[in-house]
This record gives C-alpha cells, structure tokens and sequence, in this order.
C-alpha cells in the first residue's frame, strides 16, 4: 500500500530532539509512529489475507506492486482490476486506499507490464494526508525459468496541514522457478537515496511452494534499510487451500520486528474464468480494533 505518514514532523522533531534528548529516544518514537511497511506500493487482498506474503507468488494484479519480475509469469492475458481497502486504527484516524491496477502479460509481447494507481488518504485530529502514487512496471524472462523486473513510482503527497509534494522512485525484482511447484524471489524497492527519508529502501526475499496444487505456502523476510540501526526485519506467512470450484481459503502471520507489530490475516476469494473476487482481512493482536479489510476483483482479458 501507499506509505504515508508523518514525516515532515517527525524529520523536524528528529532535528530538534538531537539536540536535547538523544537518538535513542528519538528512534523510538519514529519506530512508534511508523508505517505497518515500508517499499511496497500497495497490498491487495490476497496478500493481506496471505499475511502479506507474495513476492515469489505469480498474482495478477499484486504482482505489479510486490516483484515486478513475477508479472512476465503472468499467463498471456491482460488483467484489469480495482481494489478497496478500510483500515481503521482507532476512530479519530481512520485511513482508506483505493487502487486501480493493470498488467499485460500477453504471448506476443517481448517485455511484460504493470501501471498502477493508489489513491490512500489518511484522516486525524491534526488534518488530512492524502496520497497518489503512479506505478509502472517492465519485466522479462531472461530464460524460462528467471524473469527479471524494473518498478518505477510518483508519490504526490497533499498534506492538509503540512508540506505538500511529489517524489520519484524506482526498484527491481528477481523471480526463479526452477520448477513449477516452487518458487524464489529477491525484491529492492524504493533504492534512489531520499534525504527526508519519506521513502526508505526495503530488501526482501521470499519463496512459494506449491503442493497438489492444493496446498499453497508463502513466505517472505524483508528489512528496511534506513532508520533501522538494530536491523530487524518483518516476517509474513501465508498458506492458501484450494478446495475447488474456484474457491480459494486463506489464512496468515505478519511479524513485524521494527515496529514490534503482530498481525492474524485471513481471507477468501473465487476465480473465475473472466471475473474474480478476493476478500481480506489483517487484525492487528496488540491493538484491539486496529483491524484492516481489503476487497478487490480483477478481469481477464
């Protein structure tokens, strides 16, 4: 999802804070008040119902967002879909993410693509956040089995109390599935240096095993780059069921290790032949009522 948050603030305590309180203290409050993740564009239902696992996964319009080198795994088709996300994490800061996504992955094209468009606005006592960020993504098969990725992204950032303005970033991603049933990945998002640190890099690996086409497994590590003097990192987990008739179960763990942060995922979704739904939902165990739903369907042309 769109990262947001409160940085030129916190940019501007940080200065101030140095000078009186020390970085230690300072770098609590930043893990306090930091984004659930950091890098990723935007997470789709199945990812959050997948606890946000999916950068070795092939999905049609997740994909675009979490490994940009997954989307020339997509079958020949162009996918065209929406997404709809309501997080509220108490009742004065409610925040909401809508999401437009495309990707052609179609046989007569050499080089695979993605654009996406994220509209999330945030809501607080102090005023209004409101983000856009445009997406595109290329990738390619370098061989069969490896497919390489290139992501680049415009954050426009109106601030209803606060500096208002527009960045540009760019990362890439490596996707290997030596066989069907199993994948690899490694992923670098937001790597072009941001001194304000409204952007920090994030490295992640992950991998998806198949089993009967039945079983589904995700798991993903990542780290943030910057901001993180301990070098914790997050944790996702995820496992789907596939029971049939284009119905799809899924359940998940999301650990996050920098902002000390657990969260229980689930969801559901149906495929279909043109038009598919997909439903999730991320809770929060350490903050009653800090819980997120994401709905989302896509067609297949």
């Amino acid at each position: 999802m769109v990262q947001v948050g409160k940085w030129p603030l916190i940019a501007k305590a940080l200065r101030d804070s140095n000078k009186t309180m020390g970085k230690g203290i300072v770098f609590g409050l930043l893990v306090l008040l930091s984004p659930v993740a950091w890098g990723q564009v935007f997470t789709g239902a199945a990812t959050e119902a997948l606890g946000g696992a999916g950068r070795a996964a092939v999905m049609p319009l997740e994909s675009h967002y979490l490994n940009p080198a997954a989307v020339a795994f997509l079958k020949s088709s162009m996918y065209v879909g929406g997404a709809y996300q309501s997080l509220r994490g108490s009742i004065a800061n409610p925040e909401s993410t809508t999401a437009i996504t495309i990707a052609d992955s179609s046989s007569e094209r050499i080089v695979s693509g993605g654009f996406g468009y994220v509209n999330k606005r945030q809501s607080s006592p102090a005023g209004i956040i409101n983000d856009q960020d445009f997406s595109l993504s290329l990738s390619a098969k370098v061989i069969p089995t490896v497919g390489l990725g290139l992501s680049t992204r415009r954050l426009v950032r109106q601030n209803s109390n606060g500096p208002s303005w527009a960045k540009h970033n760019a990362g890439f991603g490596l996707l290997v599935v030596p066989i069907p049933v199993l994948g690899f990945s490694f992923t670098a998002h937001d790597m072009i240096n941001d001194d304000a640190l409204d952007m920090v890099p994030v490295l992640g690996l992950g991998t998806h095993v198949i089993i009967m086409d039945i079983v589904r497994f995700r798991a993903d590590v990542s780290r943030q780059e910057k901001l993180n003097p301990e070098k914790k990192g997050t944790l996702n987990i995820g496992m789907e069921i596939d029971p049939g008739y284009g119905f799809q179960i899924r359940t998940g763990g999301w650990w996050d290790g920098l902002a000390n942060q657990t969260y229980w995922t689930g969801g559901l979704a149906w495929i279909g032949p043109n038009l598919s739904l997909a439903y999730g939902v991320r809770n929060n165990v350490n903050v009653t009522g800090d819980t997120a739903h994401t709905f989302q369907a896509w067609l297949v042309f």
